[in-house]
């Protein structure tokens, strides 16, 4: 796992793969589903104020992204 995030919802966001990162979604107790490819390479992540973040150090630019944990889709939010 390059990252995992938990929601007040008990929902846990999982990440993992080298330069494709993939996107899990679990709740517990069960086991993680597939979601979706993101956009960038995330490493780490985090959740706050409803909203996905994940952290990329191999994107152009580096830094910190809002993840849409539907479609993928990633935002930069921080230039590092």
């Amino acid at each position: 796992m390059n990252g995992a995030a938990c929601t007040p919802a008990g929902e846990i966001y999982l990440c993992n793969g080298p330069f494709s990162t993939r996107l899990y979604r679990a709740v517990l107790p069960g086991q993680p589903q597939f979601v979706t490819n993101v956009a960038v390479d995330v490493h780490g992540m985090g959740y706050g104020r409803g909203r996905l973040y994940g952290f990329a150090n191999s994107a152009s630019p580096m830094g910190i992204y809002e993840v849409n944990p539907v479609t993928g889709a990633a935002a930069l939010v921080i230039d590092t």
